[in-house]
């Protein structure tokens, strides 16, 4: 559902028609609520740009729709040993985990896999950088690090969860779609929930896991890649959008499209 809400009439010249919505995305059981991220001050047309039909987006639209979708779904997923780049210097395993996780290996035995568990608690805080050209944003994380005692047994070796981290990405578009690609990761801070072989420091954590995920964003992209979000091109049956590109600015994002009108 579709409801705008404007305090200005439409702008309309010999180039275009422009018109500006508020971008505020919802859930109704939660009913409306206001991201912290200002709204910046955006352009409605720019005829300098090659695009025909553009939009331009706040990062408070952006916080707004990541906030009301953890709402109503959930983002989860998992990784194992088989799944570890063969260049990178740790795999998951309780010797490799051991110096990360102190203890894990003296509990369970040697060289057992361990597959990694994470689930997205929250998305907030975005903003957009123009000369970088880069998005970021600040998330909760629960981890869970799970050993394969068996063939058929998993065991929960601990669970934590990463508070406040900082995260840098950009969009890739292909065609009408866009995937995300995860740059740089910052963890904050660090709650250990629950520890079955002892107990862990939260600041050898903090360490290790930046390092942890500097190893492991090529294979989280590679996950990502497999999940682009598809702009809808068919437009109320009126007309068709394609080439869709993407321009960094500060606190907003702007989509160019090509429109192509349906005859009738």
């Amino acid at each position: 559902m579709l409801d705008w809400e404007t305090p200005e009439s439409a702008v309309v010249s010999e180039l275009a028609f422009s018109i500006g919505v508020r971008g505020l995305y919802f859930d109704k059981v939660y009913g409306e609520q206001e991201p912290t991220v200002a709204i910046p001050d955006m352009p409605y047309f720019n005829a300098t740009l090659p695009s025909k039909f553009q939009a331009y987006v706040s990062a408070y639209s952006i916080d707004a729709f990541f906030d009301s979708l953890l709402e109503i779904t959930t983002l989860k997923g998992w990784f194992n040993s088989t799944m570890v780049p063969e260049k990178a210097p740790v795999s998951l395993t309780t010797t490799t985990l051991n110096t990360f996780l102190p203890g894990i290996q003296s509990f369970y035995g040697a060289n057992l896999p361990v597959d990694v568990h994470f689930e997205i608690l929250a998305l907030n805080n975005f903003t957009v950088q123009e000369t970088k050209e880069l998005m970021g944003g600040v998330t909760t994380v629960v981890l869970e690090f799970w050993v394969e005692t068996s063939q058929s047994t998993q065991e929960l070796a601990t669970s934590m969860t990463l508070i406040d981290t900082s995260f840098q990405f950009t969009a890739l578009v292909e065609a009408m779609q866009i995937s995300i690609n995860l740059g740089n990761v910052n963890v904050d801070k660090i709650n250990v929930n629950y520890c079955s072989f002892g107990k862990l420091s939260a600041l050898t954590l903090k360490v290790e896991l930046n390092n942890f995920f500097r190893f492991f964003t090529p294979e989280l992209n590679r996950k990502l890649a497999k999940h682009p979000v598809t702009f809808p091109s068919n437009i109320f049956g009126i007309f068709t959008l394609s080439d869709l590109t993407l321009g960094y600015f500060n606190n907003y994002i702007y989509a160019g499209f090509t429109p192509t009108f349906i005859p009738r």
